[in-house]
């Protein structure tokens, strides 16, 4: 196969303030070609132990997180609303029907995902008939479309629920904490709801619900049980989030305030010497956090701007909607597109160019192609990412085109 004059990922990571590190492997030398990064804030990762951990502020964040050979993770701007996400004994979670005095203790009783000793216990108090067991926390919210997330194990008791709610409206889901399935139970007045549930190792799920109404009313989080209870059987639980928006992003811990993680940018890798103008590939593997986004994702080798001299992956904001694209000066001279790629869905994407034409293989087949003799009028001399929100796991540009065989290889 051709060189890989520029490569990112896969397993080989390098990460400091304010950059993350490409390489190439040209002459057997492993040469440093660091992507610009910004973030304001602080955030999370899951770290190679599996465990939750604050990364400072300005350091690229590389999960783990049912990967083991890592991924850089970029998101957007997001707060947590709730201020103690991490105790729920704080007088501002509402408690009905819990055993929360006396034996067994029910406060930093389990290890959490972080390794420590802070997860609380849910236990449903003891009773004779069904009754609503529950724990909530009154928010207010700025937009009609939230998502509540918290991480959950079972203790005695394999399911519990959680739900968005507010007068007149309530989403509910309950979660299988045995086999880490979660649905929609109960929907009311809300335009559309979705779930989801992750497995973060050692029994812990992290269980979330999302709900959009036609206003902002939506403004409370329950996590809740109906059946009989013992007065020492639960679940444990840790690390509430509410989100404005349609999905959950990483982890935001408070502890009396609510935090806002700052959004991540990563542009500006490599220099002319490990871009061929004239012909090559450009590889990427990887996905977006969610299907529909307020903004176009770009993933692209170019010179100057992301629409002068480019090569372009380009997923649209509208839900399916991908375009594979060539600018020559500012002209954009190829634009194809398709519907049939899952965002949310790890792909491997590769574009060839060369004098002649313009293809685009997904996950080892060639689903669009194009002619093209356009040269470009500037060097390629960048690679970045422009309003990319998801999980990178490789990146690689090849200083020649591959062959159709090599380009199914290399996609499956």
């Amino acid at each position: 196969m051709a060189n890989e004059t520029f490569k990112f990922g896969g397993t080989k990571w390098a990460v400091k303030n304010g950059s993350v590190l490409a390489y190439n492997n040209e002459n057997n030398n492993f040469k440093p070609l660091p992507f610009d990064f910004t973030r304001a804030s602080t955030a999370t990762r899951v770290n190679e132990d599996s465990l939750i951990e604050v990364v400072k502020s300005g350091i690229p964040r590389i999960d783990y997180l049912d990967n083991p050979n890592g991924h850089l993770l970029l998101e957007p701007s997001r707060t947590n609303i709730v201020p103690y996400s991490e105790d729920f004994s704080n007088g501002n979670w509402a408690k009905s029907n819990l055993n929360t005095t006396g034996t067994p203790p029910w406060s930093n009783v389990a290890i959490a995902p972080d390794g420590e000793t802070t997860a609380d216990k849910f236990i449903v108090s003891q009773d004779v008939s069904s009754k609503r067991h529950q724990i909530s926390y009154t928010f207010s919210a700025t937009t009609s479309i939230v998502s509540f997330s918290v991480f959950l194990k079972s203790a005695e008791k394999t399911s519990i629920s959680i739900m968005l709610s507010s007068s007149g409206i309530a989403c509910a889901a309950s979660a299988n904490l045995n086999n880490g399935t979660i649905s929609i139970v109960y929907a009311s007045n809300v335009i559309s709801t979705s779930t989801s549930i992750e497995d973060y190792g050692s029994g812990w799920y992290r269980c979330r619900v999302t709900a959009q109404n036609t206003s902002s009313g939506i403004n409370n989080i329950t996590i809740y049980d109906d059946s009989i209870g013992d007065g020492i059987s639960g679940v444990y639980m840790w690390g509430a989030q509410v989100e404005e928006g349609s999905y959950a992003t990483s982890y935001i811990p408070t502890s009396g305030t609510t935090e806002t993680r700052v959004a991540e940018t990563c542009t500006g890798a490599g220099n002319a010497q490990v871009f061929n103008d004239s012909e090559g590939v450009l590889f990427a593997h990887f996905k977006c956090l969610s299907n529909i986004s307020s903004f176009e994702r770009v993933i692209s080798i170019y010179q100057g701007t992301l629409v002068t001299n480019s090569i372009r992956i380009n997923f649209h904001s509208s839900e399916n909607f991908s375009f594979y694209q060539k600018y020559v000066g500012s002209v954009r001279t190829t634009n194809l597109s398709t519907t049939i790629i899952n965002k949310t869905n790890l792909n491997k994407i590769a574009i060839r160019y060369n004098s002649s034409s313009f293809d685009v293989y997904v996950n080892g087949v060639e689903i669009l192609t194009n002619a093209d003799a356009n040269a470009f009028t500037n060097p390629l001399n960048s690679f970045g990412f422009s309003n990319f929100d998801g999980q990178i796991k490789q990146i690689g540009v090849y200083d020649t085109a591959l062959t159709d065989e090599e380009l199914e290889t290399l996609t499956t």
